[in-house]
């Protein structure tokens, strides 16, 4: 039964992305769709229209699986690797100055997260502390 469950959150998970899709489409946005859509689903859990528990075993299943989404991109960098000869030094300087640009942008934006006053309240209170 517990598959039926994670089986749904996960149809409701990829219900968001065809959302965030459709209104991309629908309004010719050079936005992603599939951030459209995450960012309907935080709305609606910020809001308390979507209980976190609703999606939490199919966000689960979906991050434990990860690497396996990752499968294509890869097959589809190997089917095309010609388009990459000549350009070795250019690929590999590319890859390392986007991830450290990620890797930065994601450390400074948790830290501002993590300074966002109210934490300190909300951490007492499930401690136990008030």
């Amino acid at each position: 039964m517990k598959w039926l469950q994670t089986a749904a959150q996960v149809i409701l998970l990829f219900g968001f992305y065809y959302i965030g899709v459709f209104i991309q489409e629908l309004f010719k946005l050079r936005f992603p769709g599939s951030i459209i859509g995450m960012l309907l689903l935080l709305f609606f859990l910020k809001t308390g229209a979507v209980k976190p528990v609703w999606v939490k075993e199919g966000s689960s299943f979906l991050l434990k699986h990860l690497t396996l989404l990752f499968i294509p991109a890869t097959v589809g960098v190997i089917q095309y690797l010609n388009l990459f000869t000549g350009y070795g030094l250019v690929s590999i300087v590319v890859v390392i100055v986007s991830s450290m640009l990620v890797f930065s942008s994601s450390i400074l934006l948790f830290g501002l997260l993590a300074k966002m006053p109210g934490k300190e309240k909300a951490a007492g209170k499930e401690n136990g502390r008030c």
